[in-house]
């Protein structure tokens, strides 16, 4: 059997650390692993995730984040800087994850080096999901486009996404991207209803759209990954920002006095544990446990939402840039559109989630995706 490489955001080498980015890597390695079972394939550890930093990332650094942050709003960066403690702690802990939850490529790979990833025998990948052909962030990356001879033809491509910026891309870097999906990949299967339509109106080719790779595991197979132990004691809502919202603040501490809930807060801002319970420190399986033990999810994250959902938890998301468009779809597919909070200052309570509705929806959606991936992977191996 062929070894698999799967390339796609690595948190390590992001500015700040991305719970969403690990959790979609860990659970496209096990539907992979799954799907691989089923076939008579035992041998998990041909399932390998690719150290791989594209070019917009190498100057990156979690450790000293202030000299790369894009936004230069000095409260924000000062908040920020009082939060490294926190920052640290979660780095490692991040780091153990991928240590302890992946098989990871013996070197780091650039889109300079990449073409020597055969010298570990891995000749066959699977490029996704998350945010990587945002070209606005990563430009035409030679690993995210499979644009090199290691990669090309023996790519496929699941639940890639374009972000909200698809509009934006410059013509030429657009019409070389289109020009890439079509001629690099065995098979590809984006994670964007909106980009899928827009190719296929300029194009008239139809690319299948398929759920983020984290929608496609059920909930107990996180257990394995849950931290055991209670994060906090007390009736909670969990407050994930990454970004800050001064209107979602207010409206968070508003449904906290209604409930009489305490507030969880994962976010840059150290001035708040003057009233919120701080996280930033969280690692991957702390996140999800706070998640699973919360009255109420309260985020601008489009995997926090998701898994507020996989919890089946009250939940309330609202947009930050580039983020729009991933959260409303998705919501529009459960038939949970209500649970969108355009303006924060308007919030008002919300109906209870039938989630055997969801549920119903959802299990149509994973049926698509695992269909596509499974054809893809057999083909790919």
């Amino acid at each position: 059997m062929k070894k698999i490489g799967i390339v796609t955001y690595n948190s390590l080498h992001c500015n700040f650390t991305n719970y969403g980015t690990v959790l979609q890597a860990w659970a496209l390695q096990k539907a992979v692993q799954k799907i691989l079972k089923e076939k008579g394939q035992n041998n998990t550890d041909n399932v390998i995730l690719v150290n791989y930093c594209p070019d917009t990332m190498k100057d990156k650094n979690p450790l000293a984040p202030f000299e790369n942050m894009w936004d230069n709003d000095p409260t924000i960066r000062e908040q920020a800087r009082l939060t490294l403690p926190a920052i640290k702690e979660n780095l490692q802990k991040i780091e153990n994850f991928y240590n302890d939850n992946f098989i990871i490529s013996e070197n780091e790979y650039n889109p300079d080096n990449i073409t020597e990833i055969g010298k570990e025998n891995i000749t066959a990948f699977i490029v996704g999901s998350d945010s990587i052909w945002d070209i606005e962030e990563f430009g035409l990356d030679n690993g995210f486009f499979a644009n090199n001879p290691s990669m090309a033809h023996n790519s496929i491509a699941y639940a890639p996404s374009f972000q909200d910026s698809i509009e934006t891309f410059d013509k030429s870097q657009w019409e070389k991207a289109k020009h890439m999906i079509a001629n690099n990949f065995q098979s590809v299967a984006l994670r964007d209803r909106h980009a899928s339509d827009i190719i296929f109106d300029e194009d008239n080719v139809r690319y299948p759209v398929v759920i983020d790779p984290t929608l496609t595991l059920d909930i107990k197979e996180y257990e394995e990954i849950e931290s055991k132990e209670n994060q906090y004691r007390k009736p909670y809502i969990l407050y994930y920002s990454r970004r800050y919202n001064e209107k979602a603040e207010r409206m968070v501490d508003e449904i906290a006095r209604e409930r009489g809930l305490d507030v969880v807060e994962i976010s840059l801002r150290a001035q708040n544990s003057d009233r919120h319970f701080m996280r930033y420190d969280a690692g991957v399986e702390e996140f999800l446990t706070l998640i699973k033990n919360a009255d109420v999810v309260i985020t601008n994250s489009f995997h926090c939402m998701i898994f507020a959902i996989l919890y089946k938890k009250d939940f309330y998301v609202y947009s930050r840039q580039h983020c729009y468009g991933k959260i409303v779809e998705l919501l529009q597919a459960l038939e949970l559109t209500d649970r969108f909070i355009g303006d924060p200052d308007s919030y008002s309570p919300k109906k209870n989630i039938d989630y055997v509705r969801v549920a119903e929806k959802l299990n149509d959606l994973r049926h698509n995706a695992k269909s596509y991936l499974e054809g893809a992977v057999v083909k790919l191996i």
